[in-house]
C-alpha cells in the first residue's frame, strides 16, 4: 500500500542500525539525483514508442524494451526509478515477470505500473496490487493516468511538468 501511495520503499521492523543507515543513504541518493529513469516493457513497438514519447521529459530518461528477457537484462545494467509494464509479452507473462523483478537483485522495491489493454479478473487485479503495483487499463483517459502515476513514483512535482502533461 505504501508503494502505491508514492513511498520509495517500505520495510518491516525490526531493522538493524546498519540497515537503517543503508535505507537513509538510499533516500539521500534518490533525492540528490536530478534525473529519473523509467523502464517501459511493451511488446508492441508502436505502443512502446507512444508511451516513451508520452513519459519522456527533461530530466526523465525512458528506456523501452519488447520482452521480459530484455527487461531483466536492462534491470541488471541500469537503475530505474519506475517501470511501466504490459502483461502481454511474447516470452513470459507480465505477472511472472513482476514476480521475478520482485525476487531478484536490486529491483525488489521498483515501483511498477501495469499498463495493459487486457481485461483483468478481480483476482488478477488484487494480486497485482498486493505486489505493490498500480494497474491502469488502457482506454481514452489512460494516458493521463499513466503520467500521473509515473509522476508520483518519480517524486516529481506535477506543476513542473509541461502544460500538455498536467492533469486537466
Amino acid at each position: 500500500r505504501s508503494l502505491r501511495l508514492g513511498a520509495i520503499a517500505s520495510w518491516s521492523k525490526p531493522l538493524s542500525e546498519e540497515r537503517i543507515a543503508e535505507v537513509f543513504a538510499g533516500i539521500e541518493e534518490f533525492a540528490a539525483r536530478r534525473d529519473r529513469s523509467i523502464l517501459v516493457v511493451e511488446d508492441d513497438e508502436h505502443e512502446r514508442l507512444g508511451i516513451t514519447e508520452l513519459l519522456a521529459d527533461e530530466g526523465v530518461h525512458v528506456v523501452g524494451v519488447g520482452s521480459g528477457r530484455e527487461a531483466l537484462d536492462a534491470l541488471k545494467e541500469t537503475r530505474f526509478d519506475c517501470a511501466v509494464l504490459d502483461l502481454g509479452l511474447p516470452d513470459v507473462s507480465g505477472i511472472d515477470l513482476i514476480d521475478r523483478i520482485r525476487s531478484e537483485g536490486k529491483s525488489t522495491t521498483l515501483p511498477i505500473v501495469v499498463y495493459t489493454g487486457r481485461g483483468l479478473t478481480r483476482r488478477e487485479e488484487q494480486g497485482l496490487r498486493r505486489m505493490g503495483g498500480s494497474v491502469i487499463v488502457k482506454d481514452a483517459g489512460s494516458p493521463d493516468r499513466l503520467v500521473q502515476e509515473t509522476t508520483l513514483f518519480l517524486h516529481r512535482n506535477e506543476t513542473s511538468l509541461p502544460e500538455r502533461k498536467r492533469r486537466m
